[in-house]
Parts: C-alpha cells; structure tokens; sequence
C-alpha cells in the first residue's frame, strides 16, 4: 500500500498488522494458535517512504518528537484526520 505524501505534520489514523512476539517459553500448540494482532495508531506524518510510513506522536516546539516507523507491508488502511 502507498499514500501520497501529505503535508508534515498531517493528523492520520494508520490501520496496520503488527508483529507479534514472546520471549517467555510457551507449548507448540500455543504458538501455532498464536497471531499477530490489528491495531491503529494516532500520528503526524513525517515522511513516507518506499519500505515504511513515518510518523510523530507528541512534537515539542522545537520540532522534536517520538516517533513510529510502520513497514508498509504491515499497512492495512490510512485516513487523514
């Protein structure tokens, strides 16, 4: 999936798969049950890239920020807020 590249900051609500993992030991058959999970996250764009979405989730007025970096292999749907 790509989107076109909105202005920074853009408010968006990103739908995608993540990956899922456990580093406590766990039976055979609970690990086959086991599946990554769907979930959205609130952002501002940054910057969209060939392999992932970049996005903000608290700026300082300086423009500093934390930030999430989604594969867009992992990327269901993006709605602009």
């Amino acid at each position: 999936m790509r989107i076109k590249k909105f202005p920074k900051y853009t408010k968006l609500l990103i739908v995608w798969t993540d990956i899922i993992s456990d580093s406590s030991w766990h039976g055979v058959e609970d690990i086959e049950k086991a599946q990554a999970i769907q979930v959205q996250t609130l952002g501002f764009f940054l910057q969209n890239k060939m392999k992932d979405l970049k996005v903000a989730h608290t700026i300082a007025d300086d423009g500093d920020s934390d930030y999430t970096i989604i594969p867009w292999a992992c990327v269901k749907n993006v709605e602009e807020l």
